[in-house]
């Protein structure tokens, strides 16, 4: 005979889990953002839950008019996003507000903070500086992390194979 689950100890670490999806200083950025946000809907007499697209659109091009990286304003639909879905509400951050950011980067010719990291990384690693000198620089912890940003531009070039002779 089989014996039953622990539903009770079972469902307390699903919902363990479940909470551990976002980073704690996430959700503290979170909450500021959304003051943030509700703030500006208050003064502009809209509402923040649920906001439509177009709230949304006219806050984030606020936002980048103040002088704000995309990145920035990203980070504030991802905010405007999880809050709805947290409230059951359907996200106002579709393809309206997604055009919008693409379009900001574009014409801000602005590169993603990934990007200019592994563009760093990656010509670092070319000119031969030691990994660990390279982290304190960027500030990762870890050289699985680290390694992740290297973007190897020539595979055959420093190839492994070529190295010794085969």
């Amino acid at each position: 005979m089989t014996t039953s689950p622990d539903t009770e100890r079972l469902t307390m670490e699903r919902l363990r889990m479940a909470s551990a999806i976002r980073a704690p200083l996430t959700l503290s950025g979170y909450a500021n953002d959304w003051r943030l946000f509700a703030a500006w809907c208050k003064a502009a007499g809209r509402a923040a839950l649920p906001a439509s697209a177009e709230t949304v659109g006219l806050y984030l091009a606020d936002i980048l008019n103040g002088g704000n990286r995309v990145s920035t304003a990203t980070r504030h639909a991802s905010l405007i996003a999880y809050t709805h879905r947290q409230a059951r509400l359907p996200s106002p951050c579709g393809d309206e507000v997604h055009e919008l950011l693409c379009g900001a980067q574009r014409l801000r010719h602005e590169q993603p903070l990934h990007s200019l990291r592994a563009g760093f990384v990656t010509a670092a690693v070319v000119q031969g500086v030691n990994e660990i000198a390279i982290m304190e620089h960027t500030g990762h912890r870890s050289l699985s992390t680290l390694r992740r940003y290297y973007r190897r531009g020539d595979p055959f070039q420093a190839n492994a194979c070529a190295m010794v002779g085969l």
